[in-house]
This record gives C-alpha cells, structure tokens and sequence, in this order.
C-alpha cells in the first residue's frame, strides 16, 4: 500500500463545521481504503501534539501552534486586512523553526507522495524537488480569490501577491492538481501557466447515509425531497475512487530526474558571494549542478528559514541559528570572528537543522563537506560516502588569526578537532594546493585520497577592453593603479600593511587600491591608497579592470589564492610571491612575475616601465585561466573524483 503525507494548515476536528474541512476529513478517510494516509496539521496553541488512529490507515499528527503564531496574528493585524487570515498565518510561520518542521521532516521519510491540501504549507516542504518523490495539490479553491474579496488596507496587495505566489510554485512543482470544476480547472490554467492536463475534477460529495430519508418523527429540518436532490450528487466514496486511479496512475507513471544526489553541507550561505571561500563554493557547485542534484544546506544568523535557487538543480536551504547559538557567538566575538568553531559546537545541537541533515542524507547519495565545521552533524549517520572539501587548512589558519583570544587553547583544540572529525568521516579529500597535503597528512589524512582542485574563475570571453572605461580611469588623474583583493584574515592583513606601510610610500607616483574586509584593520592610510572595502561582484570587477597592475604580496597561509585568478581573467600583469602563487602551476616570466617581498619594489618598478611585457604577461595570463582556471573546468574534476573513486564502487 502506497504510503501519502498530507500537509494542512487546520486540523479535522469534529463535528466538522466548514466546507473545508468536510471535505479535508471525507476525502481522505475514504481515500484510505487505498493508501496509506496521515494527516499532518496545525492545531490550537492551548492543545498538545497528538496522533489520532481514524483506522489502521488513516490517522492524523496535530501540531499545536506556537509563539511564532501569535506574534504573526498580532503582525498581520496590524495591516488592517480584516477578516479571516489564518491561512497567512500559518504561510508566514514556515519562515521561523518551529514543531510543525520537525514534524514534516520525522513524517515525511516513508512517504511515496505528498499531497498539499492548501498552499499555505509549501514552504515548510523543505524537501520539494529534491527528494525526487511527487507533489499532488488538492486545489479545491480559488486560494487568491476568496480573501481577494474580503481583505482591506494598504498591505492587503502585499499579502495577496504572496498567497497567489504560493498558488503558482505549487501548481507549478507538482504532478497532479486537483480542482472542484472544469470551470476552475480553465481558471486555475491561464492564471498561473500551466496546461490543463495537470488537473483532473476531483469535486466536492456527500455521504448518503447521512441524508436518508427518516421517519417523521425524526425528522427535523430537511424536508424528504431536499434530501432525495441530495442523494443524487456524487458520493465521497465515489470521488475518492476517482481521485484514487488518477493518483495510482501518478505514482506508476512517475520518473525522476536520473541524477545522482549530493547533500552539501558548508556553514554559511554562498547566495551572494563576496569572499573567497564564498565564491569557489557558488560557482563550484553551480556547474557540477549540471550533473548532479545538490542541495546546500547553511547557517544564517537569525534570518528566516528558506530555500533559494542558486541554479538549476542546486538548491541552499538556510536554517537560523539558535538564539543559544546566537548568545555563545557573541561571547566569543573578537577582532578575527571564530563563528565557524562556534558553529561546529553548536550546529548539532539545532533540532531543526539536524533533523534536516538527517532527511537529506537518508535521500543522498554522497556528502560533501565544505570545510570541516558541519562535520559533527553526520556524527551518526552511516551508508554514503562522504568527501572533505577543505579550502584551508584550518586549525593552522586559526592559530594565525586567533592568537590573542581569551579562549585561544579551547577554539583551536575545537578547530583541530572539528578537521580531524572531517577527514575522519570522508572517503576522500579535495584540496586546492598541494602545499596543505603535508598538514592534512599530519591531522590523519591519507596522501593517496587527497585531490588538488585550485580555484577557479568566471572567464570572460575574451580579453579586457580597457579603453571603454578611459572616462572613469580620468578620475584617477593618470596615475597607474595597482590592485590587491583581500579578505579579513591575518595573512592579507600582513599583506595590505606591506603596501600601506611600503610599497605607498616608495611608489607616490601610482594609485594602490585594496579591495574585501581586510580594509576593516585600516583607519589612516597615505593619500595614494583606496580602501574600496567589501565590494559586490560587479564593482569588484570594475574596479580590477581598472587596474594596470595586480600584486598578490603574500606571506603565510593556506590554501589557494582565489585573487591570482580573477587577476588572470581580466589579464592584468601580476606580481606575486611564491607563496601568493601557491595552487597554480605558474612560470616566472611568462605568466607572472614571481619575486621575493625584498625584491617586490625592484621587480613592480621594472614593469610598470615596460607596457610590452605588461601586455605579454596579460595577454599569457589570461589564457592561463582559459585553459585551467574557468569553473567548470574545475567542476569537471570534481566530478572525475566522484565517479572514479567515489561511486566507483556501484559499478563493480
């Protein structure tokens, strides 16, 4: 017997007193004579979660409401849109972690299908379109219509646009919708896009037991041939036979999407990437998402609970961090933020987040950690390979950046700790510079399943055409510019002080421009430094295709530096140290300049004076990154790890 979860917003309570719920506890009771149903509602605050046995295969799970609940009724009070609004009540609660999540998730994971009795829950189906089951809507009404006509007050657009956008993503993503009349199936079709074939009629009955015609004496307020016109309209028992083919037919007919599932799991969001790690995580994934359905799951501060689309078939689901989470983060706050480690200790201890992880993996066919600290939330889980994606080495990183700090010994043994877990648990490794094998082997891991994918870059499609910017380079009064990128990490701090303190005052004749949060440590720098501080993607770009020189002073570390790429994609000649161009298999000479810091000001003065070997380093630069460096390069050997090593083994 196939097993079906049905998600609504009010529960069946009896004596049933609206047509909603009538037909919520008719249609399903009798569709139970072929499924497996279980009801998963919202109930009154005042009541407790309870499970309520209707038959051997239908019962229902109600869970109260909470807090959330009543703050969003006193919200949306406050708009003046009158009437009855607990629909939105319950559409806007799914933005906060509360029990009906959990519920969901505990619920969801013997289900063959999920039916959506309203659109008001759809955000709280996390799992949509990834766990590669069916979605049916029970459409029995105009959603956006009826409030339509009752709601008032300058918000009431605002609420509106949001239900009519649950109406469409839900038709939209699902299999079958049902709907009460042809009527409202041409309706529902040319409001929201979709054919008609998507509906079938699945109306509203009757039970005719219930309208016989009594004796006289028993009679009290419908006459006998009331109830004998009554009598003639379908039954539910009739209806839900109908509903069950065209459901059976569904599910026999469904075919997902061939493609393998990754859950990975990084600790912050990359929807907008600015830093590094950020960037390599975003455009990594976004182009091995075009062989493989991957779900990203995050932390985000206190926002609300969603999912984003970050590109066909890569989805990032945010869970806030708890306000215990939120408390410890801020006791720990210093100059270099240790909320990383701090998300390690705490992340397996948010119920929503873990019960999440958990859902996922059970559907996964590989997990891939995106640095270490999600790793103690696959502590207990067992039956897929795992894979460590680490972008540092950390624990060495942390001991650069937090010495100083008052719980300095209990961070790094969390750091340390949180790294050897990771490499613990994974099959294999993904480094980006071989530099950070030696450390990783020292921490547990094995030379022999350690790959080396460098960071890549977007690459343009073909070289700079600086001459298009000249109006905004006469804002620089004609002196050179040269170009650093940064994060706020002690090694680019150590790097941003050698050009302030240095190279600024040897060079007064050029224009030095510090780009990311590494311009947090500076207050007073000379007049020829620009601290463009955290930029977005486009100003970023705009500003390095300014530049006539790029400079990578680098003196510790790990990993790769992201910055040498993006200087190589928009062809700027770039001067480097060895270890700025750890990662990348660069010459001296033909693709940067490679110097010691004591030989940097020789070595920038000798090119800023000779434009030919500018443009050779350039032009030799920028078809580096063509061939090695564009992302989905790098996605293609990520997905050679995985199919040679990883699911290997599937095939023998």
């Amino acid at each position: 017997m196939k097993r079906i979860l049905v998600l609504n917003y009010f529960s069946d309570f009896t004596p049933l007193s609206s047509g909603g719920e009538l037909r919520y506890f008719n249609l399903y009771s009798h569709l139970s004579q072929y499924f497996d149903i279980t009801l998963l509602s919202l109930t009154h605050s005042h009541h407790k979660r309870e499970a309520i046995a209707h038959s051997s295969t239908f019962r229902e799970h109600r869970i109260p409401k909470e807090q959330i609940h009543d703050q969003l009724q006193m919200e949306v009070t406050k708009d003046c849109i009158e009437e009855e609004f607990s629909g939105l009540v319950c559409a806007l609660s799914a933005r906060h972690p509360n029990a009906y999540h959990e519920a969901y998730l505990e619920l969801q994971a013997d289900a063959d299908c999920i039916i959506h009795a309203s659109p008001y829950m759809l955000e709280y189906d996390l799992l949509l379109g990834i766990d590669q089951r069916p979605r049916i809507y029970d459409c029995h009404t105009f959603e956006s219509d009826l409030p339509a006509h009752m709601w008032r007050g300058s918000a009431a657009e605002k609420h509106l646009s949001y239900i009519s956008d649950l109406d469409s993503r839900l038709i939209q993503s699902s299999r079958l919708c049902f709907a009460v009349s042809q009527m409202e199936v041409k309706r529902l079709a040319e409001k929201h896009g979709v054919s008609s074939r998507c509906f079938c009629i699945v109306g509203n009955g009757i039970n005719p037991e219930e309208l016989m015609p009594q004796p006289a004496k028993e009679r009290q307020h419908a006459a006998d041939a009331g109830a004998a016109h009554a009598i003639k309209q379908p039954s539910w028992d009739s209806i839900a036979r109908r509903a069950a083919r065209k459901i059976s037919t569904c599910l026999e007919n469904w075919n997902p999407p061939p493609l393998r599932s990754i859950l990975l799991l990084n600790d912050f969001s990359v929807a907008n990437p600015r830093g590094g790690g950020q960037v390599r995580i975003n455009r990594l994934y976004r182009s091995l998402a075009a062989y493989y359905q991957i779900t990203l799951v995050c932390l985000i501060y206190d926002g609300a609970c969603c999912r984003v689309e970050l590109g066909k078939n890569f989805v990032e689901i945010r869970i806030p961090k708890t306000a215990s989470h939120r408390e410890m983060e801020q006791a720990q706050h210093w100059i270099n933020s240790p909320a990383d480690i701090v998300n390690f200790l705490e992340a397996p201890k948010n119920p929503l987040l873990k019960k999440l992880v958990a859902a996922l993996h059970a559907r996964s066919d590989a997990v891939i950690l995106s640095h270490p600290y999600m790793a103690g939330l696959i502590a207990d889980l067992e039956g897929i390979p795992v894979i460590f994606e680490a972008h540092n080495v950390e624990s060495t990183l942390k001991r650069q950046i937090l010495a100083g700090h008052p719980s300095y010994d209990a961070l790094i043994a969390a750091a340390e700790k949180c790294e050897r877990l990771a490499i613990q648990f994974s099959s294999e490794m993904i480094l980006v510079s071989e530099s950070d094998q030696d450390s990783m082997v020292l921490l547990g891991g094995k030379r022999e399943h350690m790959h080396v994918i460098p960071n890549g870059v977007d690459m343009p499609s073909a070289t700079r055409k600086k001459d298009l910017l000249d109006h905004v380079l006469a804002g620089l009064e004609g002196k050179p510019l040269i170009v650093f990128i940064g994060a706020a990490h002690a090694p680019n701090v150590e790097a941003a002080a050698y050009i302030i303190d240095v190279l600024a005052r040897q060079f007064p004749e050029c224009q030095f421009g510090i780009v990311g949060n590494v311009c947090i440590y500076f207050d007073s720098v000379p007049p020829n430094v620009l601290l463009f501080g955290s930029l977005d993607e486009k100003s970023k770009d705009t500003v390095i295709e300014l530049a006539d020189i790029a400079i990578n002073p680098m003196q510790s570390g790990s990993g790769s530096n992201l910055k040498l790429a993006e200087f190589f994609a928009k062809s700027l000649p770039t001067v480097t140290t060895a270890f700025g161009a750890r990662g990348y298999e660069i010459n001296d000479g033909e693709h940067a300049i490679i110097c010691s810091l004591d030989d940097f000001p020789k070595q920038l003065r000798a090119l800023m004076h000779d434009s030919k070997r500018m443009q050779l380093l350039g032009n030799n630069a920028f078809s580096f990154a063509r061939r090695h460096l564009d992302w989905p390069l790098q996605a293609d050997k990520l997905r050679n790890v995985l199919e040679q090593t990883v699911f290997s083994m599937e095939k023998h």
